[in-house]
């Protein structure tokens, strides 16, 4: 594969990525509206009585739990997501490999992907597997960009 291949994958995760992410944001959001967590002038929009949150007893355990995860979710989404994005251009910039590039890539989107599924769906030890995978995953792109960039500056 060519470097244009490798940069139409990034590029293609990349969006990907954006569109979970911006997902995530929309259902967290979401979530806060049924247990009235969002500010008090969103009552207006009929989605009920907001207060964020400081209404006792109107909102079921189930209702905060839900939403407490999104909010985890979301949290570990912009702790992660991020930073592997500089990695994955910073990478790209000088891969050795551009077929490995792209490998390492769509499996860091991938496991991205697969951890937000698994941490909804309460599967612990799944969660905790990808999210070290898409650690390695994002640790080969970098050393594939190592390998790459010392061979260029000798």
């Amino acid at each position: 594969m060519s470097y244009g291949d490798a940069a139409k994958a990034t590029m293609i995760c990349t969006t990907i990525l954006w569109t979970k992410f911006f997902g995530t944001l929309l259902t967290q959001g979401f979530k806060g509206f049924a247990t009235g967590n969002r500010p008090p002038e969103d009552t207006g929009v009929g989605l009920g009585n907001q207060s964020y949150g400081m209404t006792e007893g109107t909102v079921s355990d189930a209702a905060k739990e839900n939403e407490i995860r999104w909010k985890r979710v979301v949290q570990n989404d912009t702790e992660n997501i991020p930073l592997g994005l500089v990695v994955m251009w910073g990478a790209l910039a000088f891969a050795d490999d551009y077929d490995a590039h792209i490998a390492f890539a769509i499996s860091w989107t991938i496991f991205r992907l697969l951890h937000t599924i698994f941490y909804v769906n309460k599967i612990s030890r799944m969660r905790s597997f990808i999210f070290i995978l898409s650690h390695i995953a994002i640790l080969a792109m970098l050393i594939n960009g190592c390998i790459g960039v010392f061979d260029r500056f000798d």
